[in-house]
């Protein structure tokens, strides 16, 4: 089946529509999990008086086959212009609103207080960077302490991400709709499968473009993590031990206990402190394979989802930690992939 595509690109203001910007260029839209901004998009328009670089943000839609999907809501960073043959173009560079976040800095010594859930602090300090759409998995964890642990002219997104790890939460990323997502870390499993992709299914290829490093020898099997802090009356300390018999660098496999010892400044309780070990724990257990896929430009791909490979070249649960895009017809879409399967 031949699949149709076009795009679209909104400008929003205070959030509302205000009008349409012509593309030139169909935009190319890039997530990184690991970057501390997840999303960028560049692009080539039209230059339209309507549009206020410095206050205004782009809303990408790509359709397909007749359907509307959202791709993301960007603040503009850069514009250039360029003129060619009397016309007037303006290349863009943006940012996902993790921007917004970012640019936002405290002005004096922050102060939070002891006893205040962690979720409900972050969105008062989303709120105070202008973000006011949240999706946010709710928690009963709460500051143990009375916190001013940033310096004036820390900028919010610095602060944000060091509370979501504080119980174990991923960094701040944003959905295709503009969406604030506060969500905890999920271990990939066959379980929790966004995306699944099958040798022959659409136009998914597989690249045989796999890497594997392995770091065996000095693979750590034993995680102390202790949280030291003058507030506490005594540092909090946790073990996880991988003695798995499926794990080749297991103290039963290896025969000894190879040591790792993390600190960490603060942390919600001690659960959340044996949760950050445990999490150590199992991310030594995992493989360090990744892979390149390309497949046709497809829609509902935010951070770190969870993939299902099922090809003669490569099979197994994976974490899309990257995506590339073009949204243009003809176009591939790049995913780079973690292998997240037990080493055996």
């Amino acid at each position: 089946m031949t699949r149709t595509y076009s795009h679209r690109v909104e400008i929003l203001r205070g959030g509302a529509r205000v009008g349409e910007i012509k593309s030139i260029e169909a935009p190319t839209i890039d997530v990184s999990a690991t970057a501390a901004i997840k999303a960028s998009m560049a692009g080539t328009f039209c230059y339209s008086p309507l549009l206020e670089p410095l206050q205004d943000e782009l809303k990408i839609y790509l359709t397909i086959n007749g359907v509307e999907y959202p791709m993301g809501v960007y603040l503009i960073s850069n514009v250039r212009d360029e003129y060619e043959d009397g016309a007037h173009h303006i290349s863009i560079e943006a940012y996902d609103r993790c921007y917004r976040v970012q640019q936002a800095r405290t002005e004096s010594v922050l102060h939070l207080s002891a006893g205040a859930n962690y979720v409900e602090t972050v969105k008062g300090l989303l709120t105070a960077a202008g973000i006011a759409m949240v999706v946010a998995a709710p928690t009963d964890n709460v500051l143990a302490t009375d916190r001013e642990d940033w310096q004036t002219g820390t900028d919010y997104l610095t602060i944000v991400n060091e509370l979501l790890g504080e119980i174990n939460y991923q960094e701040l990323w944003f959905s295709a709709d503009g969406y604030a997502m506060l969500q905890p870390i999920n271990n990939p499993t066959a379980e929790n499968v966004d995306h699944t992709y099958t040798a022959g299914e659409g136009a998914s290829v597989l690249l045989p473009e796999m890497t594997a490093e392995t770091d065996a020898y000095d693979k750590a099997n034993v995680f102390v993590v202790i949280c030291s802090n003058p507030d506490y009356p005594a540092p909090m300390v946790a073990t996880a031990v991988n003695d798995s018999l499926l794990s080749p660098f297991s103290t039963v496999r290896r025969g000894r206990r190879i040591t790792s010892v993390t600190r960490v400044n603060n942390i919600a309780n001690q659960t959340e402190l044996q949760a950050y070990a445990q999490r150590l724990m199992y991310e030594s257990m995992m493989a360090t394979e990744t892979l390149t896929l390309r497949t046709a430009v497809l829609p509902g791909h935010g951070v770190n989802d969870v993939v299902a490979i099922i090809h003669p070249q490569a099979q197994g649960i994976y974490q899309e930690v990257g995506w590339s895009a073009t949204l243009a017809p003809g176009q591939e879409m790049t995913h780079e992939l973690r292998r997240s399967v037990i080493h055996v």
